[in-house]
């Protein structure tokens, strides 16, 4: 009964979303997929805007741990630390990390200052956690949210792996593209002016949640979200 329960409490919370970011990759190895965005007026999903390039991870995709329903199916990969691949699934967007001390958003966001980091010490219990310590020593492992490019100047977290799970994957997000990398080492990155568009359409209120699969799945995903458009990673 308390699985019931608990799925049908997931149901409601996934169907009042209302914004959409989604991210369809050719296969589960491509480093490069496009991105479109939905939003729902009148009860209706429509498209807001033409679809981008982003890139992946450097080994592709694999399936991520999410609260949402799971479209994996057997032998296919799973998310791992350091593996170098995005993650596929329905993840909720929560959170703006940004080096600027005030952007244009609906959504919650933070300025990232040298003292914020994203843990990935698996050995840490603030693994997956983004922080704010002026003790960095104290990980063996950890990203700097402040970076000396602009890779990390627009930053949507990505809610993956919320229970925090040694080794199943962290720190990922939606942030602007590398130019010197064609991929990246487990997120979705693009063109500035693309996330902070993005970043600007984004309304807390609404929900966003992000749809990041290949190909193969979409047919499978489409069932539950019947507005997505399996034909742009052409």
């Amino acid at each position: 009964m308390k699985q019931i329960f608990l799925f049908l409490a997931l149901l409601s919370t996934l169907s009042a979303y209302e914004q959409v970011v989604f991210v369809l990759s050719p296969t589960f190895t491509s480093q490069k997929a496009k991105l479109i965005t939905y939003e729902k007026v009148n009860d209706t999903f429509i498209q807001k805007t033409k679809a981008i390039n982003v890139n992946l991870g450097k080994n592709g995709l694999a399936w991520g741990s999410s609260q949402y329903k799971s479209y994996k199916k057997q032998n296919q990969r799973i998310k791992k630390e350091g593996d170098k691949k995005a993650v596929a699934g329905v993840f909720d967007l929560s959170m703006i990390y940004t080096y600027k001390n005030s952007i244009n958003t609906n959504m919650p966001y933070t300025q990232s200052t040298t003292n914020h980091i994203c843990v990935d010490d698996i050995s840490s219990d603030k693994y997956n956690q983004i922080i704010y310590t002026k003790n960095k020593n104290k990980y063996k492992s950890y990203e700097n949210m402040l970076l000396s490019n602009d890779t990390y100047k627009y930053v949507i977290k990505v809610e993956h792996n919320t229970l925090n799970k040694k080794s199943l994957g962290s720190c990922i997000f939606l942030h602007v593209q590398n130019p010197k990398k064609i991929y990246t080492s487990g997120c979705t990155s693009m063109l500035e002016q693309n996330i902070k568009d993005i970043v600007s359409w984004l309304d807390k209120k609404k929900k966003p949640i992000l749809i990041q699969i290949p190909k193969s799945s979409c047919k499978q995903v489409q069932k539950d979200f019947s507005f997505i458009d399996c034909s742009i990673s052409n």
